[in-house]
């Protein structure tokens, strides 16, 4: 495991993608109920504060782009203490938008034309933060539902605008991860019939 990665808490989970890196844009994917936020934002969490927990300050953030609403405190909470860490410390912390559709989604990573700043940037850059984590779970939630809703035979031309949207966020993810020193987490499902949309295939 590199000195550049968080540890996950798991050996195995270690050895498989080697802890969560800094600088790096991760990808896991799985079907609903398969632990995806767990392993995306609520053990990183808790291991990147273990970690850190002597070095912290009021600016050091846990960024969180929670995409279907499955982002549960309590569920955090439970994570947190069964570490025997204190959830109140690390909640101060968290930094979540929930976005209820994709052009919400859109604005915290781009701000438009011009090379305006999205709102996770300005936020970062007018609070004078320090990311720790950067979080989008799922990314793919808003467009995949704009996807279903388009009449098949239009699937393709409206999947065309919003993937290369879907690129310039994780584009942004990347940077900011990278420019932070600080891992970035993107979660989606295994297959959708999105996918068949386009190639007749999963």
């Amino acid at each position: 495991m590199s000195l550049q990665a968080y540890q996950t808490g798991s050996k195995n989970l270690d050895t498989l993608f080697g802890g969560y890196n800094k600088g790096v844009l991760h990808c896991f994917f799985g079907p609903t109920g398969a632990g995806k936020t767990s392993i995306s934002i609520y053990n990183p969490i808790t291991q990147i504060y273990k970690a850190e927990k002597s070095n912290l300050t009021d600016k050091h953030k846990f960024f969180i782009i929670d995409g279907d609403g499955g982002f549960d405190i309590d569920r955090a909470t439970d994570c947190w203490e069964a570490n025997g860490l204190k959830a109140a410390d690390i909640a101060k912390h968290v930094v979540s938008w929930e976005p209820t559709e994709f052009s919400e989604q859109h604005k915290i990573f781009s701000g438009g034309k011009g090379g305006a700043l999205g709102e996770l940037e300005k936020y970062i850059e007018e609070e004078k933060c320090k990311p720790l984590l950067i979080a989008a779970d799922p990314l793919v939630a808003h467009y995949r539902g704009i996807v279903m809703r388009t009449e098949s035979s239009m699937r393709a031309v409206v999947m065309g605008g919003y993937t290369a949207k879907l690129d310039l966020q994780l584009h942004k993810m990347r940077q900011i991860a990278k420019a932070e020193s600080c891992p970035a987490i993107v979660t989606s499902w295994p297959s959708s019939p999105v996918g068949a949309a386009m190639s007749g295939k999963e």
